[in-house]
């Protein structure tokens, strides 16, 4: 059910997502929410977000850095591609159980930007820690929670949620 592709793009295939860790990208403060909540824990639990696509179209000029990521996975349509940015914290803090959608089919791809000692966890115990370069791909329904990170300034993802070709 959940697949873990190491090394995804080839090295000449990473066409600038070190523009993800850029003074200049826009990262926004993502709204917390209340199931976020983990009580003095809170002034670690937060996180940066930049939507790249969603409503049926881009939003954003950098979807063209994840354009080898997409070429990739092929996807038959998008639903919502979006990056994540959270911050090092003095430890690790899961930011509660979600599921992306729940449209029949669809598929959930995290792409990890960079190595850290964060992780995406699921419900059913299984744990895909972030290494730079590595996909994993599961069903949008099923429940999961991403993390920060304690050994890295930031860890960043790319989560895209979409429907796979037949």
């Amino acid at each position: 059910m959940i697949e873990v592709i190491n090394d995804f793009l080839l090295p000449d295939e990473d066409i600038g997502m070190s523009q993800f860790f850029s003074y200049e990208f826009p990262w926004f403060l993502g709204k917390p929410t209340e199931k976020d909540s983990h009580g003095e824990d809170d002034k670690y639990n937060y996180h940066f977000s930049h939507v790249i696509y969603d409503n049926y179209s881009y939003n954003s000029e950098y979807w063209r850095l994840i354009s080898p990521i997409l070429q990739k996975l092929n996807p038959a349509a998008l639903i919502r591609i979006k990056a994540n940015l959270t911050t090092c914290g003095p430890k690790i803090i899961e930011h509660g159980y979600h599921v992306d959608n729940e449209f029949a089919g669809a598929k959930t791809a995290v792409f990890y930007v960079n190595t850290n000692d964060g992780y995406t966890c699921f419900q059913t115990g299984e744990i895909v820690y972030s290494l730079k370069n590595r996909l994993c791909i599961f069903p949008s329904e099923m429940w999961h929670s991403g993390t920060n990170c304690t050994d890295t300034s930031s860890r960043v993802v790319i989560n895209i949620n979409y429907f796979p070709k037949k």
